[in-house]
């Protein structure tokens, strides 16, 4: 029987990989492709990895802990970090699963730190998804983390 795989190896296998693709899409939703560039369907490159960010607090901040820009700040000065923004390769990646918080820290000097929205009131809202080689992903929600096909039956 197979087992179910652990969030920490799939995060662990992040750590040297490039970070690339930082885009917004819609408010505070934003996404970026890890690892080689790989063929899509829709004529864009994506990265073998790949994280979407959608209902969640999220905020990434420098080293020096000095706040760069967070899902509370405006579209012009998200889209503004975000066009300057390099992130470099993911140093670590942890996710503490009784906070429900996500780091990603970056050779760049620069880390992510992604938490709950408190103010979502729909436990089934994705917060966040880690697509990962193999159609596989990681989906968060507030009431649980799975993992499965990214093809919806």
């Amino acid at each position: 029987m197979p087992t179910t795989p652990d969030i920490s190896e799939s995060l662990n296998e992040l750590r040297g990989k490039k970070a690339w693709g930082l885009r917004r899409s819609d408010g505070s939703v934003f996404l970026f492709d890890i690892g080689n560039p790989i063929p899509s369907v829709s004529r864009r490159m994506r990265g073998e990895w790949g994280f979407l960010f959608e209902s969640c607090d999220w905020s990434f901040q420098r080293s020096s802990n000095q706040e760069s820009v967070s899902s509370d700040d405006d579209r012009e000065l998200i889209e503004s970090a975000f066009d300057s923004m390099q992130l470099g390769d993911i140093h670590d990646a942890d996710f503490l699963a009784s906070t429900g918080v996500l780091s990603l820290s970056f050779s760049s000097g620069l880390r992510l730190t992604v938490s709950p929205q408190e103010t979502e009131e729909d436990v089934e809202a994705t917060e966040w998804l880690l697509f990962t080689p193999g159609d596989m992903v990681w989906a968060k929600t507030r009431s649980a983390l799975t993992f499965g096909s990214s093809h919806k039956p």
